[in-house]
């Protein structure tokens, strides 16, 4: 009986937190942490994971960096979870700038897509830049080929 109320316990702590409205200053830490990973999650044609309820802001930024660290070599296996505040920013601030490296370079687009890399130049210039397969957008235009006999005339006789 008693592991049965310990269960209902966490299960009523796990509920109240997902009920808890977060303060004003955890969500300016939310949107502050959604608008960082918004432009590198876009470069690399991925969705933005949304804010889940009862998520702390630190819990989010660890998962928003999880989802890009496989752009990173060196922290490709790094374990975030569980990372101090501290921590988390300079592991996050080396993953963001990696995932932004692949995201320009386009290192890591799968076969058969083009992505394409807006930036502006220093100049003020906007430029687009497009990186992986030609294919992707050359495939349609192209004929399925043909082969092609040449008969000289003296092999008409």
């Amino acid at each position: 009986m008693s592991r049965t109320d310990a269960e209902l316990q966490m299960m009523s702590t796990m509920l109240s937190r997902m009920r808890r409205t977060p303060t004003t200053e955890e969500r300016n830490q939310l949107a502050k942490a959604r608008k960082r990973a918004d432009g590198v999650y876009a470069a690399l044609g991925r969705e933005l994971p949304d804010h889940l309820p009862g998520e702390t802001p630190l819990a989010y930024r660890q998962r928003l960096a999880d989802g890009l660290k496989d752009q990173s070599p060196s922290l490709r296996r790094a374990n975030l979870a569980g990372l101090p505040a501290g921590a988390l920013t300079a592991v996050e601030a080396r993953i963001y700038q990696d995932a932004q490296t692949a995201a320009a370079t386009g290192a890591g687009i799968p076969r058969g897509t083009l992505r394409a890399h807006r930036y502006e130049a220093e100049t003020g210039h906007k430029i687009t830049e497009y990186h992986g397969d030609p294919m992707a957008w050359m495939s349609p235009f192209m004929s399925g080929g043909a082969k092609l006999r040449v008969r000289r005339p003296e092999e008409l006789r």
